[in-house]
């Protein structure tokens, strides 16, 4: 399943678009009547950033890039109504959405790295906000069974939907009707020598690929089976 970013045609035969396949670039060539008449579907919808599905094809390295060829027998559908189609989409949107805010700041691609023992060696009575960056290895999801937690939509305060559905926020006082949910996901990490318990808030959203409430709706639909699970 890909989704194109970006379609070339050379010398009026072939149509060579780019795609992009979980953050990976793909090249894909179509030949014969996959050029001239789903190629120009294609062209029309590019800016819609389109879907397609391909079967029967032949994988390549051509120039150095991974490349996907089409053969006589091969078979391609422009958005097809299924669900991995809905999730490339959805997982795109994420994508353009953390472009669109600027994500990663200057100030995170400018933090220094450090090990996770320097963290507890920093003084906490800084009010200064203070931006770095560690790697580590995700081990445990210590409330991997509801890692969510239901907010106002007007001031993002968290509500106890089962017992109180009243905002305490002054601005925003009232009773909430229907509190949205919103990503609270706590993790144990480790670097080998050293570990920490991490908290995700809406950026658990990336980690998953998914919005809150869809992680919420496919676990009740599919239990422990569901894939964002």
């Amino acid at each position: 399943m890909l989704l194109i970013s970006n379609i070339i045609r050379e010398k009026n035969i072939n149509v060579l678009p780019f795609f992009i396949c979980s953050g990976m670039p793909m090249r894909a060539t179509l030949f014969g009547d996959l050029a001239t008449n789903e190629g120009s579907i294609l062209e029309a919808e590019i800016k819609y950033r389109p879907v397609i599905g391909l079967s029967y094809f032949k994988i390549s390295i051509y120039q150095g890039d991974t490349s996907i060829s089409l053969q006589i027998i091969s078979l391609l559908c422009i958005n097809p109504k299924i669900e991995l189609a809905s999730e490339l989409r959805e997982w795109f949107h994420l994508e353009e959405a953390a472009k669109a805010k600027g994500s990663p700041s200057t100030l995170f691609k400018n933090a220094k790295e450090i090990h996770i023992s320097d963290i507890m060696h920093t003084s906490q009575n800084s009010i200064q906000p203070q931006y770095c960056t560690f790697k580590v290895k995700i081990t445990t999801i210590l409330n991997r069974l509801e890692p969510w937690f239901y907010a106002c939509k007007g001031c993002d305060k968290k509500v106890d939907k089962d017992v109180c559905k009243e905002c305490l926020n002054d601005k925003y006082r009232g009773i909430i009707d229907d509190p949205v949910p919103r990503y609270l996901v706590k993790i144990l990490v480790e670097n080998g020598t050293d570990n920490a318990r991490v908290t995700l808030f809406d950026a658990a959203e990336t980690l998953i690929g998914c919005k809150a409430e869809k992680f919420i709706t496919k676990k009740k639909e599919k239990n422990n089976q569901s894939p964002y699970f």
